[in-house]
C-alpha cells in the first residue's frame, strides 16, 4: 500500500511523494516509474525504488497529478496499477497540498511454467536380417506411441582385420522404422547393430544394441 508523507519545504517549485512497497510481495521491488502531469504537459521518469520521488511543479499554477507504478526484480510492471496523487499549486508562496492516494494493486508475478515430464521411448530392434548378398542388413523395430522424428541405425563389423561401420537414418512412421545398411564387403561373421533415438518433446532419448550373424553357405 502506498502512503503519502508530505511535501518538501521549498518555495512552491516541487513536492515530495513517498510510498511503501505492497505487503506480501514475493519478488523485491527494484524500480519506480514516476509520471507527472501538469497544466500543459506530462512526463515519465524511471528511478530506483527509493520509496520517495521529488515532483517538479514548473508549469505554473494549477492541478498536477503524480502517479507511481512499481516494477519488481522479475520485470513485472503494469502501468494500469499505478497509484496517483493530486497536487494543487495555488500561489507562488506556500507549499502545495497533496491528497491521499488510492492504493494500487501490486505487480502480478509471471507464473513459472510447469516442466513437461517425459516418458520412455521404449525403443526396440525387433528384427535383424541379412540379405542374400551377405552385405545388406535389414533392421526393423518400433518406438513408443506418439514418438516422432528419426532413428539413427549403425552397423559395425570386423572385415579383413578392420572394423567397418555404416550409419543411416530412418523416419518413424506409425511407431515403426525400417532401414537397409550395406556393409562394404561380405567377409564378416558378426555385426553389431546400434539404434539410437534422440528423443522428442514428450519422450526421453533411447538406445538399443543387437547382434546379427550371417549364415555360411
Amino acid at each position: 500500500m502506498f502512503v503519502a508523507r508530505g511535501t518538501k519545504p521549498s518555495p512552491a517549485t516541487s513536492a515530495v511523494v513517498a510510498w511503501d512497497d505492497p505487503p506480501g510481495q514475493t519478488a523485491p521491488i527494484t524500480r519506480a516509474h514516476v509520471t507527472v502531469c501538469g497544466p500543459t504537459a506530462c512526463s515519465t521518469t524511471t528511478q530506483p525504488d527509493t520509496r520517495t520521488a521529488t515532483i517538479g511543479l514548473g508549469q505554473g499554477f494549477g492541478a498536477y497529478t503524480a502517479s507511481v507504478a512499481l516494477e519488481d526484480a522479475a520485470g513485472n510492471f503494469a502501468p494500469g496499477n499505478a497509484t496517483t496523487w493530486t497536487i494543487t499549486l495555488g500561489s507562488a508562496s506556500g507549499l502545495p497540498p497533496i491528497t491521499a492516494p488510492q492504493p494500487g494493486p501490486a505487480p502480478v508475478p509471471t507464473p513459472t511454467p510447469t516442466p513437461v515430464r517425459k516418458t520412455s521411448a521404449r525403443l526396440t530392434a525387433s528384427r535383424l536380417t541379412v540379405a542374400r548378398d551377405r552385405r545388406t542388413i535389414v533392421a526393423r523395430g518400433s518406438v513408443a506411441p506418439g514418438a516422432t522424428g528419426r532413428v539413427a541405425v549403425t552397423a559395425a563389423a570386423r572385415i579383413n582385420g578392420r572394423t567397418r561401420t555404416v550409419t543411416r537414418h530412418a523416419t518413424i512412421r506409425r511407431r515403426r522404422y525400417a532401414i537397409r545398411l550395406r556393409l562394404p564387403s561380405s567377409a564378416w561373421h558378426i555385426a553389431t547393430v546400434t539404434v539410437r533415438f534422440a528423443g522428442d518433446a514428450a519422450h526421453d532419448p533411447a538406445r538399443v544394441v543387437r547382434r546379427v550373424s550371417q549364415r555360411r553357405r
